[in-house]
């Protein structure tokens, strides 16, 4: 899966994890949060422009102030990615704590009841609920499903201080 801030917050996205779910472990979904790549790239880019400035300061000048002042930018750069990358972290997590299939968005409002029939019928099928269970229990117990199983899938990316598993 390739994480973003909104992908369990889109209703056809939620249906892969239903569709995963029903026929796999959570062992075996990986789970590859986007924001960690785009922080990666901000990082490399920052230690080039400063590298390079440091190279062109150094030819042309041994100007103390010029290379803290560059070092102290660089630094703020560096941080403020750190911190868009807890945050992208706590949002994760927020959004796993709260799901809830009722809340999502679908481009396509009559695509819902579509997806909410098929989730109920691969929740039944996979014998997670019983049989006879409505509707909105079964998406309920979705919900729960998705609260306490998607947190382990998300552990190895995240640190183990992320999640409780």
């Amino acid at each position: 899966v390739l994480f973003t801030d909104v992908y369990l917050q889109r209703l056809w996205t939620v249906y892969e994890v239903a569709s995963f779910l029903a026929f796999h472990s959570i062992n075996d979904l990986d789970v590859v949060p986007v924001y960690q790549y785009t922080a990666l790239l901000h990082h490399i880019l920052v230690a080039f422009f400063y590298n390079g400035f440091i190279m062109i300061l150094r030819a042309h000048s041994d100007d103390f102030i010029a290379l803290f002042a560059l070092t102290i930018v660089t630094g703020f750069l560096m941080c403020g990615e750190i911190r868009k990358s807890c945050h992208a972290r706590a949002a994760m997590r927020a959004g796993l704590k709260t799901f809830d299939i009722r809340n999502t968005a679908c481009e396509v409002e009559g695509d819902r009841e579509l997806v909410y029939r098929n989730i109920v019928a691969l929740m039944k099928a996979c014998q997670i609920c019983r049989l006879d269970a409505a509707d909105d229990e079964v998406l309920t117990a979705f919900n729960e499903k998705v609260r306490k199983e998607l947190p382990a899938a998300f552990a190895p990316v995240m640190g183990r201080y992320s999640f409780s598993v």
